[in-house]
Formats: structure tokens, sequence, C-alpha cells
């Protein structure tokens, strides 16, 4: 008996931090897990390349003039409603609120333990097990 093909496909993330440190590290991390992971540093990058991917990882605070609940709101507009995840220290009530109003998740910096990749799991959960 011969077993059948295996088609699965790892989750594709698209990470977006202007820390090339954390962007590196987290990324790592995530691949770890057996995720696809496409990095940026900033949300321009992201606008312009256009990536695929099952999850957006947003950090709040990107350098230049987009900060990342602008990109989530971005490309919320332009139809893409894919999942995302804003990752942050120490966010503003203003910045729970329009995480909130747009449906996003926060995961608080630093990025300890299993919270960040949970967080994915949550949010993938729903498309992957159909």
């Amino acid at each position: 008996m011969v077993a059948a093909p295996c088609h699965y496909r790892a989750p594709r993330l698209v990470l977006v931090d202007d820390d090339i440190a954390v962007l590196s590290g987290v990324a790592f991390a995530l691949q770890t897990e057996g995720y696809l992971v496409e990095a940026f540093p900033d949300g321009e990058s992201v606008l312009a390349t256009g990536p695929r991917a099952d999850c957006y990882i947003v950090d709040d605070r990107l350098a230049g003039g987009m900060s990342g609940l602008d990109l989530i709101a971005e490309l919320r507009a332009n139809t893409i409603d894919t999942p995302a995840i804003l990752i942050t220290t120490s966010p503003t009530l203003e910045v729970v609120r329009k995480a909130r109003d747009l449906g996003v998740p926060i995961v608080e910096k630093p990025l300890m333990g299993a919270a960040l990749v949970l967080a994915v799991e949550r949010l993938l959960a729903p498309r992957w097990t159909q």
C-alpha cells in the first residue's frame, strides 16, 4: 500500500518591524515553529510588494510615516482582510481602542514565551481546520 502524498502548506506570515534585531529574532522563532515568514522593515515595503499572507504580524511603532495600525487599516482598505496581530510595548488606550476597532489582537513586548505563537494559532485555526 502506498501512502497518499502530503499536500501540507505551512502558513505564511508577514512580519513587519523596523528593529532589525527584533525582526530577525522573531522571524527565526516563528520559522522554528514551522511557519514561512517574510520579513519587512516598514509598512511602505509591505504595501509596495503586496505579499500574500495568512497572517500579518506588525509592530505598532514603525519608522517612517506609517504606524503598524495605519498599515493594517490600509491593508483592510485595499480589501485585504487577512488576520493581523499588533506587537507593541505598553500600548496607549488610543492604540488599544483602534486595534479593537480593527479586530486586531495585541501581543505585548517583550515577546516572551509562547504568547505570539498562540495568538497566531488562534487566528489561523478557523482557516486551517476546515
